[in-house]
């Protein structure tokens, strides 16, 4: 039966009744520093592609090059995902990035 207009899909459950993510991380993970000031990833990620991002402290973070404290706000252990709207690297300021591409 299809979902009504708004209804949310719920997620399959493993054998212990908890939630299975629908994403597996593929290929590239990368690890961007800008814990002392901003940092960009070696990456380029490309429109369609989701990231998973999470960060070892508060930071924030930008699709593009060089982060400032104005950008998207991250907060620490946070798991985030973006589906990639532009060719793009990701910088970020004030923490280490944790960058995964999913599928």
């Amino acid at each position: 039966m299809a979902n009504k207009k708004g209804d949310v899909p719920k997620l399959g459950n493993d054998y212990s009744k908890r939630p299975i993510q629908a994403l597996s991380p593929v290929g590239h993970h990368e690890i961007v520093d800008g814990t002392s000031a901003s940092a960009t990833s070696t990456e380029t990620f490309y429109p369609g592609q989701v990231v998973r991002l999470v960060a070892d402290a508060v930071c924030h973070f930008i699709f593009g090059t060089t982060a400032a404290a104005t950008d998207k706000y991250l907060p620490l252990d946070l798991v985030e995902y973006f589906t990639v709207q532009i060719t793009t690297k990701i910088s970020v300021l004030g923490a280490k990035l944790y960058i995964t591409v999913m599928r």
